[in-house]
């Protein structure tokens, strides 16, 4: 025994020995002063245990950790979990893994790493990468040739890196085994024909290749293990073939450091992973490492000299953790008093930089408590012992069977406890967003493996990509011709109020505009995000309205103001289509705040312009305005049978697309104040942008568009809209609603045209097209579609013709002439059981009762009812409604119809929201919100329209039950009068009668 003395100084000055006695046991826990050959755990681990980067210390030296494992599986939840766990005191940059079994491709940005894979065949074979997060900006590519052969490509300046990663055949899978094995190494060779000098090939090979002879010395080492087998022979050949050097056979190690599978009972041992390279000199090391991960293969890692100093990262404040704690905001607040100052001498852009680097300045010395929430109290004390044990037994030689028993059974319970805690965590934080927030959406996130990126894009001559500079140059190719057509000339449009002063910005103004900002969204450039300001706004506000003011009394903004970075948003289709993605720009935290502020100022002056037709980002309008409106047309039309033609356009990149000369034009035709038209013109003067996957693009100029993810953009859009319309000339088209005409409706750039015939749809067709090519917006004819009652004539415009279709999906509802309702309900009843099914791990847990009620009534019950105010409520409708009501109940108690447990004892525990009588109250507020409306909208003219064509006729026999027939006779009127708004006010706001609701 050894005894070993510390001697530290305390706190008094006084000087503390203590007397540590060093035994055979514990002398295995301390590290050697030298890197030697690693054996069952990890000799050379990252360098402090809360060092997430372990690249920035490897490339102090210029070298990467790069490993090969056969992980026998990631296809189960606690596999990925488990995996985490065992890496976790590894040191290490690049995984090659095989075996991960997952049938399908995908590439998964985590909090620490990025997680590639392919799998074409379930259950079986698959390969993938891991990276650490630090390294994926050199990331370019990553190509599949099929389920056990992958490539990574990097790019680190000077030097290339391409690692190959496979996984053989094992020896007795099939009888044609020669002809698999050549196809196998004929893929290999096809994934090497396009690399460099500094090429890794490795995984699992299923080979044995023993002991090198002297001629083989080319592409060996004088160090083996075991016997070689036939496989290995073939290995060989192909090493001498294409010039790779078996890292494995370089370096001195024991033997009990060289085997790489052991069998399951632990009497057989052989090398059959291996890491093969060209460059053997800039191989330093090679190392088979033992984890506690369940797998019979251990890890083969390399330490490789890749002779170039990595860049670090660029600083990211508040972007890994987006959201503060109370007490982180009241300590930033503390720390960013008195930080800002603001000096009138300065120019403006010194003043922002200034500002930009105190909100920095505070952020660092906030410590960093970033954690993993996903993680958390998953891996207790308990499976680590068992992980502990387990691994303890896997290095016990020739096993006994008791020991292999005790093995199997370890590796199914910390499965278990691993799921089970893993749920248990999970529950935890659902349990706890539905308690404070009603909602999930955020725990879910926490929970969802990860971001999953681009894998893939077709460029402009539709040939497919997956490298991923070539990606990024494909998204920034496509993004500058879409903005490319500059028919912006730059002049200052003159407006007779350009002497007028405006009043200057005021506290509560920017206070209003930071509160307003959401939490939890990414940064622009600034890397600053909306949480950080929100932590500071105490001392932030008085700065920023100094700043404001001068910018807006100088019209000067900040040079990081017109850059944005563009991230790509899939919608639907095929991901591999650029034209099936929403670029939304991440914008600088503090335009968005000016951009807030200024909205606020010409928010009213540019509502007052626009018409009822418009119910688009105006307050008092919602989408059940044009619903309503449409059902209630259609169901006048059909009863009197009269032919009605509606289309229903589409814009092609609507929002991308519009010109800044008719958007300054639009400003100053509705009224904006002069000085806020050069603001925002200043904005998009000098306008670029970047796409931001991985990596961040080239910058491109913008000329044309509104970005998305601006809070000025909505409305910028409707007012270039608004000038469009106004340059029709439809006095003469459309339908007589109590003799006015309407022509049309619009939410935002969802436009449906209305016309009596498909001539006069034709024509207003064709000339809505033509203004609308005038700003830049071209119709899309694929997405674009007619509907009518009547006879389907031919309807084209310059770009193509137009497709009828039965029925629409117009602003979430079903839209057609025969049985609209029903085709409504049974989509609406589907959906509601989608959502249902999506939180299937929270309604058939063991969380409270309540809980599950509550996301219910906000989550479940919305999707059901969305728009029931515009539907006919019959029996038949109700009836739906209740029975997919009763059977979600059934189902959150796990209650089945043979337990004859009745209805009303079912509701007396769930206590949930009934359904079928908040549709029938809804609908009651709602025919007395248009009965009381005065504002002319298009909703209210359609119900108190006594319509009655003379040139239609309805058919003989009782007519189908109107919209308004449960509420007349609610409301006491007779025949078949509508409710109109001289009715009193209160009688809309009574209890619902039980004769209100059609099934009571």
């Amino acid at each position: 025994m050894e005894i070993i003395q510390n001697d530290t100084l305390n706190l008094d000055g006084s000087h503390n020995t203590q007397t540590n006695y060093l035994t055979k046991e514990n002398r295995k826990n301390l590290l050697p002063i030298r890197v030697v050959a690693a054996g069952v755990y990890d000799q050379n681990p990252p360098y402090n245990e809360g060092d997430k980067g372990t690249y920035q210390n490897n490339h102090k030296n210029n070298t990467l950790k790069i490993c090969t494992y056969n992980i026998r599986s990631l296809k189960a939840i606690h596999r990925i979990l488990e995996l985490e766990h065992a890496l976790k005191n590894l040191n290490w940059d690049i995984i090659g893994l095989s075996e991960v079994k997952i049938n399908t491709e995908k590439k998964l940005e985590k909090q620490d790493y990025i997680l590639m894979y392919r799998g074409d065949r379930k259950g079986k074979n698959g390969i993938g990468f891991m990276v650490k997060s630090a390294l994926k900006g050199y990331i370019t590519d990553f190509k599949t040739y099929s389920d056990r052969v992958a490539r990574l490509d990097m790019n680190f300046g000077i030097t290339t890196l391409n690692i190959i990663q496979v996984y053989a055949l094992q020896s007795k899978m099939k009888k044609d085994l020669e002809k698999e094995v050549e196809s196998f190494y004929k893929q290999v060779e096809e994934a090497l024909l396009e690399t460099g000098n500094d090429t890794i090939v490795m995984g699992d090979f299923n080979s044995k290749i023993g002991w090198p002879l002297e001629e083989e010395k080319s592409i060996c080492g004088p160090y083996g293990y075991g016997e070689r087998n036939s496989r290995g022979v073939l290995l060989m050949n192909f090493c001498f073939e294409n010039k790779l050097q078996i890292t494995n056979t370089l370096f001195k190690k024991h033997q009990k450091q060289k085997w790489t599978w052991k069998s399951p009972n632990g009497e057989i041992k052989n090398e059959i992973d291996f890491i093969l390279v060209k460059n053997r000199q800039k191989t330093l090391n090679n190392e088979v490492i033992g984890t506690k991960f369940s797998s019979d293969h251990r890890l083969v890692r390399i330490t490789y000299d890749i002779n170039q100093i990595c860049k670090k990262s660029r600083a990211k404040f508040g972007i890994k953790k987006k959201d503060f704690t109370s007490i982180e905001s009241k300590y930033l607040g503390i720390v960013a008093k008195d930080q800002f100052t603001y000096n009138d001498d300065e120019p403006i852009e010194t003043n922002y930089k200034h500002t930009l680097t105190k909100i920095k300045e505070s952020l660092t010395k906030l410590p960093n408590t970033t954690q993993h929430p996903y993680n958390n109290n998953i891996i207790t004390e308990d499976i680590e012992s068992m992980i502990m044990e387990r691994n303890t037994l896997k290095n016990v030689s020739n096993s006994t069977f008791e020991q292999r028993k005790r093995l199997k059974t370890l590796h199914k319970k910390i499965a278990k406890k691993i799921l089970r805690n893993r749920q248990k965590r999970r529950l935890e934080l659902l349990e706890k967003e539905l308690e404070e927030k009603s909602s999930t959406k955020r725990s879910l996130k926490q929970f969802n493996g990860g971001k999953e990126c681009v894998k893939s894009l077709k460029n402009a001559k539709g040939d497919k990509t997956s490298n991923r500079k070539d990606i990024i140059k494909t998204a920034t190719d496509f993004y500058e011709q879409l903005y490319s057509k500059n028919n912006t000339t730059g002049e200052i449009i003159a407006h007779q109020r350009i002497s007028e002063t405006i009043p200057c910005i005021l506290n509560r103004e920017v206070e209003w505009a930071i509160n307003k900002q959401k939490k939890g969204k990414s940064s622009g450039e600034d890397n600053i995000t909306n949480d950080a300001i929100l932590a500071m706004i105490e001392p932030l506000v008085p700065h920023l309205t100094l700043l404001f003011n001068e910018i807006l009394e100088q019209v000067v903004i900040p040079e990081d103001w017109s850059n944005s970075l563009i991230t790509l948003l899939y919608k639907k289709g095929d991901p591999n289509v650029i034209d099936n993605y929403r670029p939304i720009c991440l914008l600088a935290v503090l335009y968005k705040v000016f951009s807030s502020v200024i909205l606020n100022r010409i928010s009213k002056s540019l509502d007052e312009q626009q018409p009822r037709e418009q119910a688009g980002f105006r307050k008092g309008y919602s989408t059940l305005d044009h619903i309503f409106t449409i059902t209630q047309i259609i169901e006048k039309y059909n009863e009197y049978n009269k032919t009605l033609y509606l289309a229903f356009v589409d814009y092609t990149k609507a929002f991308d697309s519009i010109s800044h000369d008719f958007l300054w034009k639009s400003l100053a035709q509705q009224g904006i104040h002069q000085k806020f038209i050069n603001i925002v013109q200043t904005i998009y003067k000098n306008s670029s942008a970047k796409i931001k996957l991985e990596t961040i693009g080239t910058s491109f100029e913008i000329h044309r568009g509104v970005k998305q993810g601006d809070p000025l953009s909505p409305k910028l859009f409707t007012a270039v809209l608004e000038h469009i319309f106004r340059n029709l000339k439809w006095e003469e088209y459309g339908i007589n609603i109590n003799g006015e005409k309407l022509t049309h409706l619009r939410l935002a750039d969802d436009i449906v045209v209305i016309s009596e015939s498909a001539e006069y749809l034709q024509q207003m067709l064709m000339t809505l097209d033509n203004e609308s090519s005038k700003v830049g917006l071209q119709m899309n004819t694929t997405k674009t579609k007619i509907m009518t009652n009547g006879e389907q004539i031919p309807i084209t415009i310059s770009s193509g013709s137009i497709e009828y279709v039965n029925d629409y999906i117009y602003l979430g509802q079903t839209i057609s002439f025969s049985n609209a309702l029903n085709k409504e309900i049974d989509r609406r009843i589907a959906l509601a059981w989608k959502r249902y099914w999506s939180h299937k791990e929270i309604f058939k847990s063991n969380l409270p009762v309540h809980l599950k009620k509550k996301l219910m009534d906000n989550t479940i019950l919305p999707t059901l009812i969305y728009g029931c105010q515009s539907w006919v409520l019959t029996k038949e409708v109700i009836k739906k409604i209740s029975v997919f009501q009763r059977a979600a109940e059934r189902s959150l108690l796990n209650l089945k119809l043979k337990d004859r447990i009745r209805n009303l004892d079912i509701r007396a525990t769930t206590k949930i929201v009934d359904a079928a009588s908040t549709v029938c109250k809804l609908k009651w507020k709602w025919a007395g919100h248009i009965a009381r409306a005065t504002d002319g909208r298009w909703s209210e003219r359609v119900l108190h329209s006594q319509h009655n064509p003379r040139d239609g006729r309805r058919l003989v026999g009782r007519p189908k039950q109107r919209w308004c027939d449960d509420i007349v006779e609610v409301a006491g009127h007779t025949g078949r009068e509508r409710p109109k708004r001289e009715r009193p006010g209160n009688i809309w706001r009574r209890p619902i009668p039980k004769h209100g609701c059609p099934n009571n």
